[in-house]
């Protein structure tokens, strides 16, 4: 008979040696016998794992699963039984229920002692913006897929976010990841199109160039009463080619704003 009353009520924000001690009032009502205690201290602790307040260490996350296993075990959900104990094997490989808690030839045991522990499997997940996320008491961003884990966020200050007993087909908890908060970005210019920008600068000049020569052609051209034709033909020429590589510049320049920089 245990020697104290189990209070069905968890223990919110949960700290990991509330768990604990959650977990021990489990395993003494299991040694006893005491179904009832049990359940409710099973019960307890799964509330307890979604409102953590710091983080927990994977003895007592194997803990947890070996719990659950129990629970699982005692509700005849086979697939739950394996699932947990394979989780709790997996955290803490070593451990084996001392015959006070679970007699040797006890169907639980053997159940235990044959769960293949579940090392593999895993999703790789976003990393947080800030902050980490911890899994069976160990920090990752690669979560179980094929058993179930306690896991935990904590956010930049280091504070939990969120926490909670996830099974394989739970969703994760919430969190801002760096892919949801930076999305697709469309890539944006960083000025005008270097190379266009230098040719339309070139003709520019050369635009300039022409002008100015045109200007000193047309100049002659009057200051000479013969008025030679051939520096007539050559200013005019020169006219025409200077607005034409203006024109041309005013082109590519324009070309070089529209297509920027990426």
């Amino acid at each position: 008979m245990l020697l104290f009353v189990f209070s069905a009520q968890a223990y919110c924000p949960a700290t990991g040696a509330t768990l604990a001690s959650v977990l021990d009032a489990a395993e003494s009502a299991l040694g006893t016998m005491n179904t009832p205690a049990f359940r409710e201290a099973t019960d307890v602790a799964l509330a307890d794992a979604t409102c953590l307040g710091d983080s927990v260490s994977p003895a007592t996350a194997a803990r947890l699963h070996r719990a659950v296993g129990i629970r699982s075990f005692l509700d005849k959900d086979s697939q739950r039984v394996v699932e947990a104990f394979a989780a709790a094997r997996a955290v803490e490989p070593d451990y084996r229920f001392p015959d006070a808690l679970v007699p040797p030839d006890h169907p639980l045991r053997a159940a235990y002692d044959s769960a293949t522990p579940a090392n593999g499997g895993a999703a790789a997940l976003p990393p947080p913006v800030a902050g980490r996320i911890e899994f069976d008491g160990t920090p990752s961003i690669a979560r179980p897929t094929t058993r179930p884990t306690l896991a935990l966020y904590f956010g930049g200050d280091g504070a939990p976010r969120a926490s909670g007993y996830l099974w394989p087909a739970d969703p994760m908890l919430s969190y801002e990841s760096v892919k949801a908060s930076t999305g697709v970005k469309a890539p944006s210019r960083k000025g005008p199109n270097v190379p266009l920008t230098i040719a339309a600068i070139a003709s520019f000049a050369a635009a300039g160039t022409c002008w100015a020569v045109a200007k000193e052609s047309h100049d002659a051209y009057f200051a000479d009463e013969s008025r030679p034709e051939a520096l007539r033909i050559q200013s005019n020429t020169l006219y025409v080619v200077s607005v034409g590589t203006a024109v041309a510049g005013i082109g590519v320049g324009a070309a070089a704003v529209i297509s920027g920089r990426w």
